[in-house]
């Protein structure tokens, strides 16, 4: 008896879509989830937990969505490709953009900035590196070995100030006056040339879990920056980017 092989009415095929047509799903899902984080964001800034995490990588995803826009627009896919543009905008309409001073004859100064997080087991070089820099006025945090770092840094500027708080300093070559520390917000007031200038040494928490410690802190020092008469430098670690609410709450503040 011979078999007959032949294909069942009721057979069904599991249909597989092509790469390209996977690429061009996952651009749409990723474009969506940008506008979902975005709204988010826009909403309730850093007010849940784990949210502010997100937010500081609001580069990044400016980065994906431009990346998103690209595919799209290769596959002609363009109301994707809108979506995409039009969210990669509105993020980095968040990123201050400095626009270049003219030159005045007033007289200037030179603030550096730094953390030691990286730092802490190359302090002799991190004090040749800072030396090099030839700053007027450092603003340094998480320094574990001060003594040792102020040594070398010192050594060439005989007669400079310090001020010192925990792990935090702020080395000047003026005096120092007006040293306050209220809420974690570390300041001082320097009698630089032309006017005294106030210098508030940041050092944010970081623990977007607990995102009512963020909240009080860039309160603090946003409350302080407004009372201040005088004119002021806002400088130091603000473990955050433009995308979370406490640097943007003190970017809205200053020039």
């Amino acid at each position: 008896m011979k078999r007959r092989h032949g294909r069942s009415g009721g057979s069904s095929r599991l249909h597989i879509p092509s790469g390209s047509r996977l690429i061009g799903i996952a651009t749409v899902i990723l474009v969506a989830m940008l506008w979902c984080w975005y709204l988010l964001f826009r909403l309730v800034g850093d007010g849940l937990a784990g949210l502010g995490w997100l937010n500081a990588a609001g580069f990044q995803w400016g980065l994906l969505a431009i990346s998103c826009t690209v595919v799209a627009a290769v596959r002609r896919a363009w109301l994707t490709a809108a979506a995409g543009a039009l969210v990669a905008a509105l993020i980095f309409s968040h990123i201050y953009w400095p626009i270049p001073h003219r030159e005045t004859s007033a007289a200037q100064m030179r603030i550096v900035s730094a953390s030691f997080r990286t730092q802490n087991k190359r302090m002799d070089e991190a004090a040749r590196h800072l030396d090099a820099l030839s700053p007027d006025l450092l603003v340094a945090q998480e320094v574990n070995d001060a003594d040792r770092f102020l040594a070398g840094f010192l050594s060439k500027r005989p007669g400079w100030h310090v001020a010192r708080q925990g792990r935090e300093l702020i080395v000047s070559r003026w005096p120092l006056s007006n040293l306050r520390l209220e809420g974690g917000v570390f300041r001082a007031t320097v009698p630089a040339p032309g006017a005294p200038l106030t210098v508030w040494n940041v050092h944010a928490p970081k623990d977007y879990q607990r995102y009512v410690a963020n909240r009080s802190y860039f309160l603090t020092l946003a409350r302080d920056v407004i009372k201040t008469e005088t004119p002021g430098v806002v400088a130091g670690d603000f473990n955050a980017s433009p995308w979370n609410e406490g640097y943007a709450s003190i970017d809205a503040l200053v020039d």
